[in-house]
C-alpha cells in the first residue's frame, strides 16, 4: 500500500512501496562559456558540447507536490485491472522510481500524460519484448560497426557510436529498428547505479541520401526513442554533417521535441579545438581519433560480437 506521508525534513518520502527505489544524481559541473556553432542551415545554434549537462532534479529535491504525483502514478499502475498477465509482470520488474520519474519529467510532472506515455510503453515492451533481444537476434547488424557502445563519458554515460550506411544495408527497418532497441537496452543495462541517459556520437562522413535517406526509418527510431526510451537521450553530437544531411535534418525536426533539440551539437572533427571542447566532458582515451579522442584503437566486429554474446 502506498503511503503519502512526507518527511518533514526533506522531500523524499518516507515510505517506499515494493519495487520502487530512490536514486540520487550528481550534481553538474560549472557552465563553461558556450561557443555559437549557429548555422543559418541548421536555422539555430546547436552548441550542446560547449554546455554543462542539464541538471537533473533529484528525488530529494522534489518538491511534495511532485512527490505526491510520483506516488499516485505508482499506485495507478499497480491498481490497474485492464493489464495483461504479461503488463502486469513488466510493471513489477521494469517499473521503479526512476522509471516513473523519467516519464514524468518527459510530460513536466502532467499525471494524466505521463501515465498515458507509460501505460503505452508497458504494452509496447510486453509485446514487443525489447529486454528478452539477444546478440544472436541481430548478431549480422553487430558485426557491421554501424552502431556500438563505446566507453562513457565522464558522468558515467555509455557512448553509443551511430556511422552512417556508405553502402545499402540489407537489413530491412523492421531488423534494424530492432538492432537499434537492441542496442538500447544493453546500453541501460550497463548503465551504473545513479546514471539514466546516454551520449551518442554520429559519424556522418561519407553520407548519401541513397543509403541514408529513409525518412520513415528516422522517423521510426525517433519516435521509439521518445516514447518508449524518454528522457535516455543525454546529449547527440553529430559529426561532419554534409549539406545534404542538415537537408535531411531539417526535415526531421519537425518530428523532433524541443528538449531533444537542446540536446544536440554539430561539430567539425576539422576544428582544432575539438580535442579541448571534447576533454570537458569525456576521456579522451575513450574516445576514438576521428571523434577527437586518443583511443587508436578501430571497432573490430569480431570482438564486439563476443563482447554483446557476453552479456546475454
Amino acid at each position: 500500500v502506498y503511503k503519502r506521508q512526507v518527511s518533514t525534513q526533506s522531500t523524499g518520502v518516507s515510505t517506499q512501496p515494493r519495487n520502487l527505489q530512490p536514486f540520487t544524481m550528481q550534481s553538474p559541473p560549472p557552465s563553461p562559456n558556450p561557443l555559437d556553432l549557429s548555422s543559418p542551415t541548421l536555422d539555430g545554434p546547436y552548441n550542446h558540447l560547449d554546455q554543462s549537462v542539464d541538471h537533473i532534479e533529484s528525488m530529494a529535491e522534489l518538491d511534495p507536490q511532485k512527490v505526491e504525483t510520483l506516488l499516485t502514478l505508482g499506485q495507478n499502475l499497480q491498481n490497474a485491472t485492464n493489464l495483461s498477465e504479461e503488463e502486469k509482470k513488466i510493471v513489477k520488474e521494469w517499473v521503479n522510481t526512476p522509471t516513473l520519474h523519467r516519464y514524468l519529467r518527459a510530460r513536466n510532472f502532467n499525471l494524466k500524460d505521463s501515465e498515458k506515455l507509460l501505460r503505452e510503453s508497458i504494452g509496447w515492451r510486453a509485446t514487443y519484448k525489447p529486454h528478452g533481444l539477444t546478440a544472436k537476434d541481430v548478431e549480422s547488424q553487430l558485426k557491421m560497426g554501424h552502431l556500438y557502445i563505446s566507453g562513457e563519458d565522464k558522468l558515467g554515460r555509455p557512448i553509443l557510436v551511430f556511422r552512417v550506411h556508405t553502402e545499402r544495408d540489407p537489413h530491412d527497418n523492421d531488423e534494424r529498428i530492432k538492432f537499434i532497441v537492441y542496442t538500447l537496452e544493453k546500453a541501460i543495462k550497463r548503465m551504473k547505479p545513479g546514471v539514466e541517459s546516454m551520449v551518442w556520437f554520429v559519424d556522418c562522413r561519407g553520407f548519401n541520401i541513397k543509403y541514408n535517406g529513409d525518412l520513415s526509418l528516422a522517423k521510426k527510431f525517433g519516435s521509439t526513442l521518445q516514447d518508449h526510451y524518454p528522457e535516455r537521450l543525454g546529449e547527440l553530437i553529430i559529426f561532419d554533417a554534409p549539406g545534404v544531411f542538415k537537408a535531411f535534418w531539417k526535415m526531421l525536426v519537425p518530428f523532433i521535441d524541443s528538449k531533444t533539440k537542446k540536446k544536440v551539437s554539430f561539430v567539425e572533427t576539422s576544428d582544432s579545438s575539438l580535442p579541448e571542447r571534447m576533454a570537458k566532458k569525456f576521456d579522451l582515451g575513450q574516445v576514438e581519433k576521428c571523434f577527437g579522442g586518443k583511443k587508436e584503437q578501430p571497432f573490430n566486429g569480431e570482438a564486439y560480437v563476443k563482447d554483446m554474446y557476453s552479456d546475454d
